[in-house]
């Protein structure tokens, strides 16, 4: 039994902190439950890992979500189907269809992926080079980024366009935060709307994954410890990942997580 609780626990971190940070949760897990042989219980896991994480991010971003959501009911209250409330519902929807298509129109295709380790490092190597790219993307720091407006002011096309590099991460080994925000600072966001966006628009997606597996958990194969364990390790982590690459994107240097992908990537390609 604590064999297995330092598993989960470790698992867990894994899935708090490569959930914020750049470098993809579901390849880093996929490498985790492979090389730890940790199979029996990896559907029951992922889902309440990803579900710690979406807690994660209500506890770090809470301000922020709490003065949007007060816009959207107020909207709603008066039935003001055009007012910032709508738009941005109507933007964080436009930003979720992609990847929600994919999700259900491909995923038996896609969960194939994960048992593929070439697949895994072919794509950490793509999200490192992309995250390289953004060493030479012309991006603005928003000065109050915490403020609502900086997130009002994204248009559809942007969402759009954010959505798109999202759907792309459903693959394993590519970066759903990485990728998101590299999306927004190309669509000319400025990094930090970029980071708040991306991961205001991971409330649905991950909200939506659970939906698509939570009818494939059976209470009898469960371990609550096992289970717990990694969702508080999940908790905490998630939310030391979410501040840090905050901190990250403001500073302008995602690209600093380039060689660790890279290497990591190149060197599963050779050494499995």
């Amino acid at each position: 039994m604590p064999h297995e609780i330092l598993k989960s626990i470790l698992l867990g971190v894994i899935q708090g902190i490569t959930e914020f940070l750049p470098i993809s949760s579901s390849g880093h897990l996929t490498l985790a439950q492979h090389f730890l042989g940790i199979y029996e219980d990896a559907i029951q896991f992922d889902i309440v890992v990803h579900f710690a994480t979406l807690l994660s991010v209500f506890t770090v971003m809470r301000k922020m979500l709490i003065k949007l959501l007060f816009v959207v009911l107020k909207d709603i209250k008066h039935m003001n189907f055009t007012g910032d409330g709508f738009m941005l519902l109507y933007k964080i929807i436009i930003a979720t269809i992609p990847v929600g298509l994919i999700g259900v129109l491909l995923r038996d295709n896609i969960e194939s992926l994960f048992d593929n380790i070439y697949v895994v490092a072919v794509a950490f190597c793509f999200t490192g080079l992309l995250l390289l790219s953004t060493k030479f993307l012309k991006t603005s720091n928003f000065t109050n980024s915490k403020d609502i407006e900086s997130i009002k002011n994204i248009s559809f096309l942007q969402s759009f366009i954010v959505g798109l590099f999202q759907m792309i991460a459903i693959i394993p080994g590519i970066s759903r935060s990485g990728f998101s925000i590299v999306g927004g600072m190309m669509s000319k966001l400025d990094n930090i709307t970029s980071v708040y966006f991306s991961f205001i628009i991971a409330v649905p997606a991950i909200l939506g994954a659970t939906v698509l597996e939570i009818k494939n958990i059976s209470s009898s194969d469960m371990d609550i410890w096992f289970l717990a364990s990694g969702f508080l390790s999940a908790y905490i982590s998630g939310v030391v990942g979410l501040t840090l690459v905050v901190k990250i994107a403001k500073n302008k240097k995602l690209f600093y997580f380039t060689p660790y992908l890279v290497i990591l990537g190149l060197m599963l390609l050779v050494f499995t």
